[in-house]
């Protein structure tokens, strides 16, 4: 069996095979077994790099969202007090 990762146009892998025969394609580079931590990292000569993820945009709550979340809060806000008061 042969073992080997598949990289995009940028050189970041995102797949891991495995195959019954040699590899002979350019965008596919051999390795030692089934890596899956390799997903994500940038092939450069030889070296698999880590490759910075920006930070996610968080999207906007809807108005349904909001309430629930205002309401969420508003109780545990109002359980607290009862219970300071005891």
């Amino acid at each position: 069996m042969f073992y080997c990762a598949q990289i995009d146009t940028q050189n970041i892998c995102v797949c891991i095979s495995q195959l019954a025969g040699k590899i002979d394609v350019g965008n596919m580079i051999p390795i030692d077994s089934m890596d899956g931590d390799l997903i994500g990292k940038r092939y450069n000569k030889g070296i698999w790099e880590d490759v910075l993820q920006p930070e996610p945009i968080p999207l906007p709550l809807s108005p349904t969202e909001q309430a629930i979340l205002q309401t969420a809060i508003n109780t545990e806000y109002m359980m607290s007090l009862m219970e300071v008061k005891g």
